[in-house]
Order: structure tokens, then C-alpha cells, then sequence
């Protein structure tokens, strides 16, 4: 484990996290899988997915947008303090002599059309152009029907609203591909503030962020300085667009602006959590505002796991699924951890059904061999399997799984989580937690170390918990510390964390 004072001179960040530890390598697999602490860890600091959970809640079941498709200034000035956005306002209301609309604040507008794009909301005066007469006349008339859609136009859920409940991979995911494609950071920017003469030029800057990632992650880890990567992107477009027919100062302002999209570009990455940026520097502009330059940048667990997804749909599947069907547990599970999400239920049950009798143990065998992501995957396929065909608790706990047998027991509804009891055992009430978080996730957790603290109560419970060591320890305590809903069991494992760390 990396020593969190090291960690934290390394990472640049005001606490100690576990973002930045590695992964052991795989030689078959060309990217180290993040363990799923790692991702956990890396979504908790992932500020987009915050600021769309906390939007599509605000939307709720729709808010009314002008002909622009913006938000009024209401729920604008509404929205900018609750994602904590930090659009200037002041002179701009004074310009228009109002609060302006969500269309008027780049940052607001960026999560709005993430958002829109991933599916997450939904415009309901959207109207796909081609679907329309050639002979219509787009001049909207106040008694034209197109008008009257426009007139009383909401945003409302789109029919990925429910991947925004929470903070998941899955949110991560369709985030990270509405960025990759219609909602790429340069190109709204660009609509919002033009800036170059053919707008095709902001899609191929966009278009670099998968070809920008790759070559963070081919790097060992290594560091590179944000300036670096925005100049080494200039001079691909440069070449490739044959941009050296334009001369002089032209092509220096042009350069100007590639490079600090490219910049601008990596710190959109970064709120989503697929990279890091550390050692930025402040600059003003003159004008009283102030933003942020400079910097290195490094890809992020997340970011890793995101790409080893994206690399699955775009070059397809490892082998055929006939091929699947002839692997060990282990080695399907790593497959299927690989496959793009609509193929992986499929892939299982062909290889449940081609293995037959003994492949529910198999999963269970495999535990402690494959990584946190692969053993989500495996117990939520027992789930899907039934008490039917999937192994007992008591048989889970004879093939040396006791806390996946407690777990399932009571998510299957064999046992009530009241005999789960750990009063008298604080080693085993940190495994049973950190088992928990790792498969159902901290809310449900909280639950659970309370239920599993016994007759002792989770504050004395933290307060043994602390000193039994080990890797589990300080994920325990460092989750309940910022999930816990009661102020006072969180202070008391954030005071359990400290104790911890000061006495390694």
C-alpha cells in the first residue's frame, strides 16, 4: 500500500486518497484494471457526476426553457448555487438588467448539454429539422403549431434519468461518451463563444481527447505537462488539416486558441474524473477574473477503466462467444468485465448454460482471484441466478467466502441482517463492510455497520475498528466518515481515520 504522506506529495491533493496507488499488471491484458476501491474513490471526487445527479434531481419532473431551450433566470440562479457553479453573474445581470438564462453561463450550459446528450433529460421542444417540409417556413410565427411546441417547451427526464439517482460507473459512462461525441467540451464551447472560422475545427479538437487519454495511459503513470500535450495536439491538426496554408499572425492567434481549448478540454476531463490535473498556477485577465493555467496531468482509475470499456466496443469483443463459453470462472469473468455492457448478461448465461452443473460454485471459487470489479460481476450473477441455482450461504461459507455468504444471505433474503452480528469481532466487521461497499455501495453499507456493530453501537465499534490494520481499515472508515447521514458516527470515523494514520 502507498504511503498516504507520500501519496498526497505525489497526487498534489489537501487529503490522502487511494486514487493514485497502481494496480498490478496483467501480461495478457493490454491496460491494468482499476480495483474497484480505486473507482469508488475516483467517482466520489468526480464533480461532473455530482453537478448531473444534483441537476437532473432539480429538473424533477420538468422546468419550463425559452425559445433558446434555456432555463429561466430563476431556476438558473437556482442551479448555479447548488452545482456550484462559478459563472460570473453580476455584470452580466447588469448588462441585461436581469439574472440571465442557463444558455448565458458556459459552465451551467456545459452540464446542461452533457446532460441532453447522454440521455439524462430531454428537450421537449426538440425537432430533428429533417423531419420537417423542405417547403416549411422556419420564421416562427406566433400562431405557427412549431412556435406554440417552442412556446410551452420543457426540459424534462430523458430516458437515462435513472442512471443519474446516484453517483455509478454507469453514470460515469454515459457521460463520458455524450463528452467523446455530440457534446465534446470544445465544440459547445465553441457554439456558446465562437471563436474559430469553420467549425469544423472544434470536432477534431474534441475528436483528439480519445488519442490525448490513450497516450496517458501508455505512459506508466508519467506525468505530462498540460502545456505539452496541448502543443503536441496543435502540431497533429496542423498537419493534418494542412493548416500551414494559413500565415503569420493568423496561424499564431490560431495556435493560441488550439492550445487552450486542448487545456480547456483536459480540465472538462478532469471534473468528470477520467484525469487529474496538479500544480496548476492562478492568472487574471485584466479585467478582475481570474482562471487557471499550467499544470500536469494524469489519468485517473476511472479514466482507465473508461477506456478499457471503450477499446472493448470499438475492437469488439476477446474471441468469439463460442470461445467464451470454454473459459475458466476466472478467466470469463475478466473477459466479461471487458465486454460493453449489453453483451455482458448474454456472455454469462452462455456460459453458465455451456458449463452446466457446478459453474455457480466456480464463481465462487474464483472469488479471491479476480479483482473487485470482476467479483461485483460475479455476485450480482448469483443474484440473478436465484436460491435455486446459485450456492447456499452455508455452502459459500465451506468454500472459505464467509462475508460473500453473509452478504448474499441476507440480499437474497435467506437471512434477516439482525444475525449479522459482529459486536465481539471488529476484523470481521471491517471485512463485512468493506465487502459490503464493494458490492452494493456505501449508502447500503451504513446500514450494514450499524446492523453489524451489535450490542456495542458503530461509535465503539470505530473506535476498535481502527487499530486492526490492514487495507480494508482505512476504506472502511474513510467511507463512513463522508457517507454516514448522522454527523456524529461520521465524525467519529473520520476521528477513527486519523487515529489510524497517525499511528502508521
Amino acid at each position: 500500500m502507498i504511503d498516504a504522506e507520500d501519496d498526497e506529495q505525489q497526487r498534489g491533493l489537501d487529503e490522502p486518497s487511494l486514487i493514485g496507488q497502481e494496480t498490478p499488471q496483467r501480461p495478457e491484458r493490454p491496460f491494468a484494471r482499476p480495483d474497484q476501491i480505486e473507482l469508488v474513490e475516483a467517482l466520489d471526487d468526480a464533480v461532473m457526476l455530482r453537478r448531473l445527479v444534483t441537476l437532473v434531481g432539480y429538473i424533477g419532473d420538468g422546468r419550463p426553457v425559452d425559445e433558446m431551450g434555456d432555463l429561466t433566470p430563476y431556476d438558473t440562479d437556482q442551479l448555479r448555487r447548488l452545482l456550484d457553479i462559478d459563472d460570473p453573474v453580476e455584470g452580466l445581470a447588469e448588462q441585461l438588467g436581469h439574472l440571465p438564462t442557463s444558455g448565458l453561463l458556459p459552465s451551467l450550459n456545459y452540464v446542461i448539454q452533457v446532460a441532453l446528450e447522454a440521455g439524462l433529460l430531454r428537450n421537449t421542444a426538440a425537432v430533428d429539422i429533417g423531419d420537417l417540409d423542405d417547403e416549411r417556413d422556419l420564421d416562427l410565427d406566433l400562431e405557427d403549431p412549431f412556435d406554440a411546441a417552442i412556446d410551452d417547451a420543457d426540459i424534462v427526464p430523458g430516458p437515462q434519468a435513472h442512471l443519474a439517482e446516484g453517483v455509478s460507473l454507469q453514470l460515469a459512462e454515459v457521460a463520458f461518451h455524450a463528452m467523446l461525441e455530440d457534446a465534446g467540451p470544445t465544440t459547445v464551447s465553441d457554439d456558446f463563444d465562437p471563436r474559430y472560422g469553420f467549425a469544423s475545427l472544434a470536432e477534431e479538437i474534441d475528436a483528439m481527447a480519445v488519442k490525448l487519454l490513450f497516450w496517458l495511459d501508455q505512459d506508466d503513470g508519467r506525468l505530462f505537462a498540460v502545456d505539452d500535450l496541448a502543443t503536441r495536439v496543435w502540431q497533429l491538426l496542423q498537419r493534418e488539416l494542412n493548416l500551414d496554408a494559413i500565415s503569420g499572425y493568423a496561424l499564431d492567434d490560431l495556435r493560441r486558441l488550439v492550445v487552450n481549448d486542448v487545456s480547456h478540454l483536459l480540465r472538462r476531463y478532469a471534473e468528470l474524473g477520467v484525469v487529474f490535473i496538479i500544480d496548476e498556477y492562478e492568472v487574471g485577465d485584466g479585467e478582475g477574473r481570474t482562471g487557471v493555467e499550467g499544470g500536469r496531468v494524469g489519468l485517473e482509475p476511472l479514466g482507465r477503466w473508461l477506456l478499457l470499456r471503450l477499446a472493448a466496443e470499438v475492437l469488439g469483443t476477446r474471441g468469439t462467444a463460442e470461445d467464451f463459453v470454454n473459459l475458466g470462472a476466472a478467466d470469463m469473468l475478466r473477459a466479461a468485465a471487458d465486454l460493453p455492457g449489453a453483451q455482458v448478461e448474454a456472455r454469462i448465461d452462455g456460459w453458465l448454460d455451456a458449463t452446466g452443473e457446478g459453474a455457480a460454485e466456480a464463481l465462487v471459487e474464483a472469488w479471491s482471484v479476480v479483482s473487485s470489479v470482476e467479483r461485483r460481476l460475479a455476485y450480482h450473477t448469483l443474484l440473478r441466478l436465484g436460491s435455486d441455482r446459485a450456492p447456499s450461504p452455508s455452502r459459500m461459507e465451506e468454500l472459505g467466502q464467509a462475508e460473500l455468504a453473509f452478504v448474499y444471505g441476507v440480499d437474497s433474503g435467506q437471512a434477516p441482517l439482525r444475525e449479522v452480528d459482529r459486536a465481539g469481532d471488529p476484523a470481521g466487521w471491517v471485512a463485512l463492510v468493506a465487502t459490503v461497499i464493494e458490492l452494493l455501495g456505501s449508502a447500503a453499507a451504513m446500514e450494514w455497520a450499524g446492523a453489524s456493530s451489535g450490542s456495542l453501537g458503530i461509535t465503539v465499534m470505530l473506535e476498535r475498528a481502527w487499530r486492526v490494520g490492514g487495507t480494508d481499515t482505512p476504506y472502511v472508515l474513510d467511507t463512513i466518515g463522508s457517507s454516514h447521514p448522522d454527523k456524529k458516527t461520521a465524525k467519529a470515523a473520520r476521528k477513527a481515520l486519523f487515529k489510524l494514520r497517525s499511528a502508521d
